[in-house]
């Protein structure tokens, strides 16, 4: 029997929101994305939390409360904390482990060598491992919506992007 088996888009929906609700995320929104590039995703100036289906109905039920509970303590740490000190508080008292890679061991996706790289000017790193969609070229850094430097793992920038392109 195949993990996605027991995946429920409906069930998922409803534990997101129940944890949300616990936390005092009732003016947050969620998203459920066709995006296999990364697990979850907070957008502070939205107030949304968008997590990625093709990613999600793989996982294992515990996964998808170590990734919900990694995503409600980004939402309440704010976008400046990162994954940092404030974040791992937040993230522990959340019931999520205080990793910053997400990659919970076995059971969730593993870090990859992203070809597509990003830095915004105010210090967020992500990666893809396929050229940005136009979107996220236009929408800039999913933090914080600043400019963001695209570059490939030996240094050559390839694309600047965001707001104010």
């Amino acid at each position: 029997m195949h993990l996605n088996e027991y995946y429920n888009e409906d069930t998922f929906i409803d534990e997101i929101f129940i944890l949300m609700h616990k936390w005092g995320l009732d003016d947050w929104n969620v998203n459920i994305v066709n995006d296999d590039s990364r697990a979850g995703v907070t957008y502070y100036s939205r107030k949304e939390i968008a997590f990625s289906r093709t990613i999600v109905e793989k996982i294992t039920p515990l996964a998808r409360i170590e990734l919900i509970n990694h995503e409600i303590a980004h939402a309440i740490a704010g976008h400046e904390a990162g994954h940092g000190k404030l974040w791992q508080k937040w993230a522990m008292k959340c019931g999520a482990r205080p990793n910053p890679e997400m990659c919970l061991d076995g059971f969730m996706t593993k870090k990859v060598e992203y070809f597509w790289q990003a830095e915004c000017e105010r210090g967020h790193k992500f990666g893809r491992t396929f050229k940005p969609k136009r979107k996220e070229r236009r929408d800039g850094c999913p933090h914080d919506g600043t400019d963001l430097t695209w570059h490939t793992p030996d240094g050559r920038v390839r694309l600047i992007t965001g707001t104010n392109r």
